[in-house]
């Protein structure tokens, strides 16, 4: 059977005990995100964002959904037009806790991006989590497991084994605003010199019972880019997030 196979088997079986014996759901908590920046002068430039988020806990469980896009342009004096930024993500992920400290997980995300020529890049994979902190305010855990990648980059075409390694913290001051860091290395399983790093770091705080400001920086590194492509891509993110 190969690598690919015994990912996806792994992930169906990992499935299977997700819900076996699995709670009515006791909270959800759903948001929106939207964002846009916009210059004038010699140079003009737009820039938005947008996302959705819908995330279901229990006692021992958690499943969260997400969607978001990117999408940015510049015009010159001379009227001509570049677009910067043009990329989209989707993931899902579900989590059950086995102990006061481990748990399980569940992990898939879709993502393209134009600018980095990523026509796709799917990633899937169940492993095993461990809770370093978690109390009231504070949160630091790792995850570790293998994932299924395919992706086409520009032409070419490759699925293989990656080692999902992440961190991640969040630390809430109080019910109006928390911060939250966390990093995912993706090394390839036969070569670890071909790997991904992405990463985020963000801030939010309240304005309203129901709407947030929020800064967040994401940064996505590529270790072999496609041909003429750079390695990292950064982006800044402002905007408003809002509950209902």
């Amino acid at each position: 059977m190969s690598p690919s196979k015994r990912i996806i088997l792994l992930f169906f079986v990992f499935a299977v005990v997700f819900t076996t014996g699995a709670a009515e759901t006791n909270k959800t908590e759903k948001s929106v995100n939207l964002g846009a920046t916009v210059t004038s002068g010699n140079s003009k430039t737009f820039q938005a964002n947008a996302g959705l988020s819908v995330e279901r806990k229990t006692e021992f469980y958690q499943t969260k959904g997400s969607a978001e896009a990117n999408f940015g342009e510049s015009k010159n004096s001379a009227g001509d037009k570049e677009t910067t930024i043009n990329n989209s993500k989707i993931s899902v992920f579900g989590k059950r806790t086995v102990s006061n400290r481990i748990f399980m997980y569940l992990d898939s995300s879709f993502f393209h991006d134009d600018i980095a020529s990523v026509k796709y890049r799917v990633i899937a994979g169940p492993g095993l989590g461990y809770l370093f902190m978690k109390n009231d305010n504070t949160s630091i855990s790792a995850e570790l497991g293998p994932s299924f990648v395919g992706e086409k980059v520009k032409y070419d075409r490759d699925e293989y084994l990656a080692i999902r390694i992440v961190e991640k913290f969040e630390h809430s001051f109080n019910k109006s605003a928390k911060v939250w860091q966390n990093v995912e290395y993706l090394p390839k399983g036969e070569d670890f010199n071909d790997y991904l790093i992405n990463s985020e770091i963000g801030v939010e705080a309240a304005m309203t019972e129901t709407a947030n400001i929020r800064i967040v920086i994401q940064d996505k590194y590529d270790n072999t880019p496609a041909e003429s492509i750079e390695n990292n891509d950064l982006t800044l993110i402002s905007g408003i997030n809002v509950k209902f």
